[in-house]
């Protein structure tokens, strides 16, 4: 089952994805590279280059979040957060 293996990979933007549309994705996984179809979670546009994470993988196609919108969220949610990088 590969939703299992792909979910939480960290992906580039090769193909741009149009708003509501599909582009392409190129990640490293068991030390090979690999490419397969995606669109975003949002709908949004995501360009090329873009860095996402993989938030599900269903039919061949991952869908994705950006990582800095995923990992803001991710320092939001952590309860140390707030003491950090204060003096």
């Amino acid at each position: 089952d590969d939703e299992g293996e792909m979910v939480g990979v960290v992906a580039r933007v090769t193909s741009t994805v149009r708003a509501g549309g599909v582009g392409e994705i190129v990640f490293s996984q068991s030390g090979k590279r690999r490419s397969t179809g995606a669109r975003s979670e949002s709908g949004a546009a995501l360009k090329r280059g873009t860095e996402v994470v993989v938030t599900s993988y269903d039919h061949g196609l991952a869908h994705v979040r950006e990582w800095q919108e995923f990992a803001g969220e991710l320092q939001e949610d952590d309860p140390t957060n707030s003491a950090r990088g204060e003096t």
